[in-house]
């Protein structure tokens, strides 16, 4: 639902999980990236690897987040960075 909101309406930043119910994040980030390259995407894991990490700046993902998070400034902040 969320991949198909993005396509029908403007969106500048997306903030994404890896681990989702029925799509990997990587798959949904790689068919955003194919329909919306210019959308800046933030994602997300708390199973952070290098394999992850790598396959999400290959398929346009700017940043990426490991969770838990250190703190909510610390997450704005990387948003903020990439609105830019």
């Amino acid at each position: 639902d969320g991949l198909n909101h993005i396509k029908n309406n403007t969106c500048d930043l997306v903030l994404m999980d890896i681990m989702m119910p029925n799509m990997s994040g990587i798959e949904c980030l790689e068919k955003l990236h194919n329909s919306k390259p210019d959308v800046k995407v933030i994602m997300m894991t708390a199973f952070d690897t290098l394999e992850r990490s790598i396959e999400s700046h290959k398929f346009g993902a700017k940043n990426y987040l490991k969770k838990p998070f250190s703190s909510l400034a610390m997450v704005l902040e990387k948003i903020n960075k990439e609105l830019k």
